[in-house]
C-alpha cells in the first residue's frame, strides 16, 4: 500500500479583532486516501474535535486565538517523480477584511521521494517520513 503522511495545520488570529465563521479548508489531492484529522484549540477557539477525508469546518478564533489540526493520509497512486500538491486555507466571512490575505493559505509541493524547499515543510527527507507544517496567519479589520 501507500506511504503514511502527516500534515500540522496551525491556524492564528493575530489580531486586533475576533474573527468568528473562519472557514478552514484542505480539499486533499486524489493522491492522498483514508484521511482523518483532529482539531486541538488554545482556550476560547472552537473548532470539531475530528474528522475524516478533507477538511471543511467553521472555527471561531478569537484574538490571539490558535488553532491546530493535525492530518493524516495514506499517500496511494503517486507516481516516481510525480508532485503531490496540498493547499489548506483559512477564509474570514465576507464581511470581516483581512490587512494581510497572502498569508491566510499555505501549499505544500513534495515529489515522491523529494522535496521542493517551499517553505511548508518542516524537515528534509523522504516524503513518507516528513510531519507536513502549514502556518496560516489572519489579521482582522
Amino acid at each position: 500500500d501507500g506511504m503514511a503522511q502527516t500534515y500540522l495545520i496551525v491556524v492564528k488570529n493575530l489580531g486586533p479583532h475576533d474573527a468568528p465563521s473562519v472557514v478552514v479548508t484542505d480539499v486533499l489531492p486524489s493522491e492522498l486516501t483514508d484521511a482523518s484529522w483532529e482539531c486541538f484549540p488554545m482556550a476560547g477557539v472552537t473548532c470539531p474535535a475530528s474528522g475524516t477525508g478533507s477538511i471543511d469546518e467553521v472555527i471561531n478564533l478569537p484574538v490571539s486565538g490558535e488553532v491546530t489540526f493535525i492530518l493524516t493520509a495514506t499517500v496511494s497512486g503517486l507516481v516516481p517523480a510525480a508532485a503531490l500538491h496540498n493547499t489548506a486555507t483559512a477564509t474570514l466571512p465576507s464581511n470581516q477584511g483581512d490587512t494581510a490575505p497572502a498569508n491566510n493559505s499555505a501549499t505544500d509541493v513534495s515529489l515522491n521521494g523529494a522535496l521542493f524547499f517551499d517553505g511548508f515543510e518542516v524537515a528534509d527527507g523522504p516524503l513518507q517520513s516528513l510531519l507536513r507544517n502549514a502556518s496560516i496567519k489572519i489579521e482582522t479589520q
